[in-house]
C-alpha cells in the first residue's frame, strides 16, 4: 500500500521548489552531471564536458598521441599525462599547450585526475 502522505509532501516540496526558480533534480540532470566536471584553468572556470566524446575522437586523440610521444608513447595511453592533456583539450576547448604549461601544479592535476578518473573510472 502507497503512503499517500509522503507522495503529497514531495509533491508540495517540488512545487516550492518551482516558485523559486530551482530545477528540481531528475534523471536527466544526474546524466548530465556525470558527464560534465568542472577545473580551473590559471583561476578561471571552465567545463570539462565529457558527454562531447565519441568513440571516433577518442580514436583521433590516441592517434595524435602516438605521433606527438613517437617511440614514447605508453603502451596504455589513459596512465600518461600527456594523452591526458590531449583529452582535456578536447573536452575543454583550452589548448593542450595551456594545459601542460600550468603554473599552478594542482590546477594540472586536478584536470589530469578528473580526466583519467572519467576514462579509466
Amino acid at each position: 500500500m502507497r503512503d499517500l502522505s509522503f507522495e503529497k509532501e514531495l509533491e508540495e516540496a517540488k512545487e516550492q521548489l518551482k516558485a523559486i526558480d530551482v530545477p528540481v533534480p531528475n534523471e536527466e540532470m544526474e546524466v548530465l552531471d556525470s558527464c560534465t566536471k568542472y577545473a580551473y584553468v590559471n583561476g578561471e572556470k571552465i567545463k570539462l564536458d565529457f558527454g562531447s566524446l565519441t568513440g571516433k575522437k577518442i580514436i583521433i586523440l590516441k592517434a595524435k598521441y602516438r605521433r606527438l610521444m613517437k617511440s614514447d608513447a605508453q603502451y596504455v595511453p589513459e596512465l600518461d599525462e600527456a594523452y591526458l592533456m590531449l583529452v582535456a583539450e578536447e573536452v575543454s576547448g583550452v589548448d593542450y599547450d595551456t594545459l601542460v604549461n600550468l603554473k599552478n601544479y594542482q590546477e594540472f592535476k586536478d584536470i589530469k585526475e578528473k580526466v583519467q578518473n572519467f576514462l579509466v573510472g
